[in-house]
């Protein structure tokens, strides 16, 4: 009995100085804590993050300290650090949604495109209709010439927020880049219809107008574009297209000439001047106008065939020839 009652006194002596040591290296991280913490807010950053960081490898789920490093580093540009600190925070559930717009605002304000695209995307299964990450992820896309990619996220906003103009324009946007501009009428109506003095919206349904065929409507949403900002040239230009498309060829020719003289060098312009130059009878000017394009333009069928018109008429056949031959070339067979 004397024997078991010392085994017995051993092993509670045992426990017991286990149960010190994990007091003792509680009440130690709490230091650490502490200290940290304290030295954060004194401004050493350097020992405070120090001390936070041995706090966290005893006691890893502590958010609060987590959080607070995250934001230091941040401050600091240390990207990688904070990240490594908002990752984890995603992770838990009653973390995950801040950390994932401080981890998706960062690598947007740092261009880290990938990791926006991952944070922005586990935000949106948490809240699939959160307006703010929505538009972000949808202009993350824009931006970085993922057109396609970017429409489902803006309609997303605009089903959130069906009153915000800037929305349709940007949708607007996504549809011309993706190669859809017929597709941009119906936000663009939208757009003007919220917001009626929006010069962009105007402007870019001038556009669409024009590329869906529909000429008097285009000329109506260009003129009242000039009216607010006579200087915007792109505009005078589709003017002039659709002037020229319903036949009012002397209006063309006017705008036109007010383009070309205010950006010499744009080709889009200066075809269509040939173009008015040749309904007027004047064709041996254009020529001499297009020759300096070619070696910028080489592969332009628009413009080969504007210089052998021209060439013609100038009376030189065999340079009209010579055209008619690069012209082929570029055909596709």
């Amino acid at each position: 009995m004397q024997k078991s009652g010392k085994t017995i006194l051993l092993v509670l002596s045992v426990v017991a100085v286990g149960i010190t040591a994990g007091i003792a290296m509680r009440s130690g991280t709490r230091d650490l804590r502490t200290e940290g913490l304290k030295q954060l807010r004194s401004g050493d950053t350097v020992k405070g993050t120090e001390l936070l960081e041995q706090h966290l490898k005893t006691d890893p789920s502590d958010h609060l300290v987590r959080k607070q490093l995250a934001e230091n580093y941040a401050r600091q540009r240390k990207t990688q650090q904070s990240a490594t600190h908002l990752l984890y925070l995603s992770n838990e559930k009653e973390t995950a949604e801040e950390a994932l717009r401080s981890l998706a605002a960062m690598a947007l304000n740092t261009g880290d495109n990938l990791l926006a695209e991952q944070a922005l995307k586990k935000l949106l299964a948490i809240s699939p209709t959160d307006f703010a990450a929505n538009l972000a992820l949808g202009e993350l896309y824009f931006n970085s010439g993922r057109a396609t990619d970017s429409i489902p996220w803006i309609e997303a906003c605009i089903k959130s927020q069906p009153e915000r103009a800037a929305s349709y324009l940007l949708l607007a946007d996504a549809l011309s880049d993706a190669g859809r501009t017929q597709e941009m009428i119906r936000p663009l109506e939208t757009c003007i219809q919220l917001k009626p003095d929006q010069l962009a919206a105007h402007a870019n349904l001038a556009y669409a107008y024009y590329s869906a065929g529909r000429s008097d409507e285009a000329i109506a949403e260009a003129q009242w574009c000039l009216k607010v900002q006579p200087d915007l040239h792109r505009v005078r230009l589709i003017l002039a297209q659709a002037q020229r498309d319903k036949g009012l060829f002397d209006e063309s020719y006017e705008n036109i000439q007010t383009v070309v003289q205010a950006e010499p060098s744009h080709l889009d312009a200066v075809l269509l001047e040939s173009d008015l130059l040749f309904y007027r009878g004047e064709g041996k000017l254009v020529y001499d106008k297009l020759l300096p394009f070619f070696d910028a333009h080489p592969n332009d069928r628009r413009l080969v065939s504007h210089l052998m018109r021209g060439a013609a008429s100038n009376g030189d056949r065999e340079v009209a020839k010579k055209w008619q031959k690069i012209l082929a070339d570029l055909i596709p067979k």
